[in-house]
């Protein structure tokens, strides 16, 4: 070994080499190893927060380390789909149909410490695509209502304590929404449909089930238990609480997991 050899050095170039090639791989539709840093959108300031640098402490290596690994943990590449049985079988089994996803999330300032995010999500099929017909341009008009209806401004939905169901099995609508009230539920189903020029038959389709006391039943302090010998908070079932519109996703069978749109940053080439 050379007699100014330095372990950490060389392990801290090592993994400059080795990283930051994951770093521009993720973060590849800024451009590649000739991008010029700057912070002038949520990607670019997560790319430089990556990016491992010659003058880096060990903390910070391992700071931007853990920071790329939960973007990752949250992108594209990482929402799966659970079938219950071996994919393969399965394929040869089933009849697709593209799906939308829209994913909805609390605020950070609204979550108490120690708390998790509450999240919501409305999916529904896209029933008059196949793999075969959809193209890039029904793609990109969908990406542009989404935009249109769910970011300007971020849309926010009112969770609640009721489920209100919206089931059109021929349309591809299965939703599930807990909501404050039916005012609510009904404004979130209808500007779900418009996105495909839809309006709701409520006649036929929607049903809510009513809870006898909800405040009570699903109580917004639920007390709490001794665990260990340690008093810790029960869980919040149905919690009230904002969530609001963060990204959306086009599952499309066989092929590819899509942003439509994205709001978080941490999500690669959404389409608009």
């Amino acid at each position: 070994m050379p007699s100014n050899f330095s372990p950490a050095e060389h392990l801290q170039d090592l993994i400059r080499k080795v990283w930051n090639k994951k770093v521009r791989e993720h973060f590849k539709d800024l451009g590649g190893a000739e991008w010029e840093p700057d912070l002038n959108s949520s990607r670019a300031q997560y790319r430089v927060g990556c990016t491992h640098l010659e003058n880096d402490t060990t903390v910070m290596t391992q700071l931007r380390i853990e920071l790329l690994k939960d973007i990752k943990s949250s992108s594209v590449g990482n929402y799966q789909y659970v079938f219950g049985v071996p994919k393969d079988k399965l394929d040869g089994e089933v009849a697709y149909v593209p799906q939308v996803t829209l994913y909805f999330c609390q605020k950070s300032i609204d979550v108490e410490p120690g708390k998790h995010f509450k999240e919501g999500e409305i999916t529904f099929r896209w029933v008059e695509e196949t793999e075969e017909s959809i193209t890039s341009a029904k793609i990109e008009n969908l990406a542009n209502k989404i935009k249109l209806k769910f970011t300007n401004p971020t849309y926010r939905w009112n969770k609640g304590k009721t489920y209100y169901y919206y089931y059109d099995k021929q349309k591809g609508y299965d939703f599930r929404l807990l909501a404050r009230n039916i005012t609510e539920a009904k404004r979130i189903i209808a500007d779900t449909l418009d996105l495909r020029n839809d309006t709701p038959d409520w006649k036929n389709h929607l049903r809510f089930t009513e809870v006898e006391n909800p405040r009570e039943t699903f109580p917004e302090n639920a007390g709490t238990k001794t665990v260990l010998s340690k008093s810790r908070k029960k869980p919040v079932r149905r919690p009230e609480v904002d969530v609001y519109f963060r990204y959306a996703l086009l599952n499309i069978p066989l092929v590819a997991t899509i942003t439509l749109v994205d709001l978080t940053g941490t999500r690669s080439r959404p389409v608009v």
